[in-house]
């Protein structure tokens, strides 16, 4: 995702949130995402999580601003029980990555959604085929959230993966019933 696609979803979705979160996991994370976060809620707690051995995620978000105060946490999603809730939770093409870790995108957000006091915030392209929006909103609703932004950035240039070609993200922000 480009840094300009990155700044227009999280100035559009979540960057007038009232009151401001001050506790963010930014799952997906890279240091466009954690850049803009530490910028946008420079009091927040913000962790980056990453999936254990995905060293370009990692090399990723070690080049975020140094003044950008984050924990970097290796783990993955579907597997681990976390113990802290976050008023905000961010996935941005996590979804359509989790196959490429075994994962099933239901059990993530079946995990992301309850470690979630107030609003969970998924952008990634509607034109990949492991992703189904509406799917991902009854999941939402039957974890006690519904939809409360969506929003479309152009992908510039289009995405060329192996299955789709992203010509768009769709965001969503949900928000606790």
């Amino acid at each position: 995702m480009s840094a300009d696609a990155h700044k227009q979803i999280f100035e559009k979705t979540v960057g007038s949130l009232s009151p401001t979160p001050q506790s963010i996991l930014d799952a997906g994370s890279g240091h466009t995402s954690i850049t803009i976060l530490c910028e946008m809620f420079p009091n927040a707690e913000i962790d980056a999580i990453i999936f254990p051995g995905d060293e370009r995620k990692k090399s990723s978000v070690a080049r975020a601003e140094q003044s950008c105060k984050y924990k970097l946490i290796e783990a993955d999603i579907a597997t681990t029980d976390f113990a802290k809730k976050y008023d905000l939770t961010i996935a941005h093409l996590l979804l359509g990555e989790a196959a490429k870790w075994g994962n099933d995108v239901p059990v993530l957000l079946n995990k992301l959604f309850p470690i979630t006091k107030k609003y969970v915030m998924i952008a990634d392209f509607p034109q990949d085929p492991e992703i189904d929006f509406t799917a991902i909103e009854r999941l939402a609703l039957g974890n006690g959230f519904k939809a409360s932004k969506t929003i479309d950035v152009p992908s510039d240039p289009p995405f060329a993966g192996k299955t789709f070609q992203g010509d768009f993200y769709k965001a969503v922000l949900f928000e606790r019933i």
